[in-house]
């Protein structure tokens, strides 16, 4: 790892009066060669409560030992998510687009706070992308989005649906041009993916609901500002897919995945930095 200028969280380590920082740190297993590294921190909205983000702390910790094995001392943390999918239709909707901001304060907040020198961000749905996002352009330091991924399609009588073909369902029944069997039954299978996932990992979510127009813009904006690592959403659905691939089979999930290349790029003026494996 080439290091360009001082480190911002020299801050935190450097003199007499450091030492209890660096004892806090020590509790973290920050070693005494780890102290003189570049501090990334490893941000997502990991968490139970959306199937968008159900799996971003996996990703996230592939992340942090791609960031010590090139040079760096990774220290991963999550945010909060409320998503459309859970919140619509009721008085919960008042706090999704409000979530988009508590999540950019969070984040601006912890990389203030601990002096971070860089950032790697994972996030997976319309709020949560927007306010990894604004707090990367807050904060001004070298930084790089990754999207969690879209879910994979279920199988339902011969075709490929989504949950957005559950949406239309819901409709159809209620103008009586389906039956609530079907809707039933369309239910249960416009997810596929989680129903895997959560035989495989228990936890019975997936990386994605859909990419509607809004994330398809945050997405664009992603790749045209630089944010956002190249090919990553490829990636993840070819874990995705190897992952529910391998359980039809009986399979175990390779760890070796991603065996992709070596990704380096320069993200502003301090620090340059690898991100692997991603």
């Amino acid at each position: 790892m080439r290091i360009l200028g001082k480190l911002r969280s020299r801050i935190t380590v450097e003199g007499l009066d450091r030492a209890p920082h660096r004892a806090f740190l020590r509790a973290l297993g920050v070693s005494d060669a780890d102290l003189a590294k570049p501090f990334v921190g490893v941000a997502s909205t990991d968490g139970r409560v959306t199937p968008c983000n159900a799996l971003l702390g996996e990703f996230a910790r592939e992340a942090c030992a791609a960031v010590r094995e090139a040079g760096g001392v990774p220290f991963d943390f999550a945010s909060i998510s409320v998503a459309d999918s859970m919140s619509m239709g009721h008085d919960g909707m008042r706090y999704s687009l409000l979530s988009r901001e508590i999540i950019a304060d969070g984040l601006e907040a912890v990389a203030r706070g601990h002096a971070y020198d860089a950032l790697v961000t994972f996030a997976g749905c319309d709020k949560t992308l927007p306010g990894m996002m604004m707090a990367m352009a807050r904060l001004n330091i070298p930084a790089v989005f990754v999207y969690g991924g879209a879910a994979l399609p279920g199988q339902w009588r011969g075709r490929d649906v989504t949950v957005l073909d559950t949406y239309e369902a819901v409709g159809a029944v209620m103008a009586g041009e389906m039956k609530a069997q079907d809707l039933d039954e369309l239910e249960h299978v416009c997810l596929l993916f989680r129903r895997l996932l959560h035989q495989r990992f228990d936890i019975g979510n997936s990386i994605g609901v859909v990419v509607n127009k809004r994330t398809t813009s945050h997405g664009r904006v992603l790749q045209r500002g630089d944010m956002h690592l190249r090919r990553a959403d490829k990636r993840l659905h070819d874990l995705q897919v190897r992952i529910g691939d391998e359980h039809r089979g009986g399979g175990r999930r390779d760890q070796s995945w991603p065996g992709v290349p070596l990704v380096e790029e320069r993200f502003g003026h301090d620090v340059l930095f690898q991100v692997k494996r991603l």
